[in-house]
């Protein structure tokens, strides 16, 4: 039932284009999360807790960062990324009637269903020119790494300790080589 309750939300969150609307969507969401890690917990998966966390807390950072315009390392994934910007706000903006006047100038119209299908084969573009992880994957779709794949990223010698709020207390999700532990914290 948790994956099915995440799958639905992230087929809304996808939907939804502004970042601010998208932001407050999932921090409403938070709990759903906070159970998932809970659960996961109790049951002793600590790769599904962390796996859990990450997704929480890679969505809720890309959703922050993902919609401004980012200086990326090489420039043509920066171009490919404004466009997808470009286009992604420019598809809210004609979706949206309550901006159909602004200090009493009409705007012009802009055809939604064109700008979605631009907007859609730049996606599909992206999502088959780079695998999964790269950065502009991450920015465009999203989707957080699974605790193998964490475990896989860490440099050799290296750990990671992520932090997450149970709501009333937090853990510590501690990776490190192919092992992965959760420290109950006492504070609240």
């Amino acid at each position: 039932e948790y994956a099915k309750a995440e799958s639905i939300i992230d087929t809304y969150r996808s939907s939804i284009l502004d970042a601010e609307r998208k932001l407050g969507f999932l921090t409403d969401k938070m709990d759903l999360y906070r159970d998932v890690v809970r659960r996961n917990l109790e049951k002793g998966r600590y790769g599904r807790a962390l796996a859990a966390a990450e997704r929480a807390k890679a969505r809720g950072l890309l959703d922050s960062l993902g919609w401004r315009f980012l200086t990326l390392a090489d420039s043509r994934y920066t171009d490919l990324y404004r466009q997808f910007v470009g286009l992604a706000s420019r598809a809210g903006k004609a979706r949206d009637s309550s901006s159909a006047e602004v200090f009493g100038v009409a705007r012009t119209e802009t055809d939604y269903e064109e700008i979605q299908s631009r907007l859609s084969a730049l996606r599909a573009r992206i999502e088959s020119s780079y695998p999964d992880g790269h950065v502009l994957r991450a920015l465009v779709a999203g989707k957080a790494l699974d605790s193998d794949e964490i475990l896989a990223t860490l440099p050799e010698a290296s750990t990671l300790v992520e932090y997450f709020s149970l709501g009333t207390s937090y853990v510590a999700l501690v990776a490190r080589g192919d092992t992965i532990q959760a420290v109950t914290l006492d504070v609240s």
